[in-house]
């Protein structure tokens, strides 16, 4: 039999006190993925609820906070991206697609 499928990225939104500009990137897009929803924000970026409108699914994109951008945590960013790109696991999230937008804001889109 097949694994259990886990929690949908919806399943996972949700409910903080986070000031209104928080929520700024709603209605972006980020390669061909547009953000519905802000999902959570640890030490290091920001989690959004996304569509990926050519593959009819949702995703997450992850950002780089804007006060975590010196060029050795963009680094590490890319290094997690990478990493996380060349596994294949079932309990390990699946990166799509690693980039910038045109305002400089690092970002990965992932399952």
């Amino acid at each position: 039999a097949a694994p259990a499928a886990g929690p949908s990225a919806a399943d996972l939104l949700i409910t903080d006190t986070a000031p209104a500009n928080a929520y700024t990137l709603i209605g972006r897009s980020f390669a061909g993925c547009v953000v519905r929803s802000r999902l959570n924000q640890g030490a290091m970026g920001t989690l959004y609820l996304a569509r990926d409108e050519a593959r009819e699914l949702d995703v997450v994109v992850k950002l780089i906070r804007a006060d975590r951008t010196s060029p050795s945590r963009v680094e590490r960013f890319l290094l997690e991206a990478r990493s996380a790109a060349r596994v294949v696991h079932p309990n390990v999230v699946r990166v799509h697609e690693v980039g910038a937008d045109g305002e400089g804001r690092h970002f990965m889109v992932m399952e």
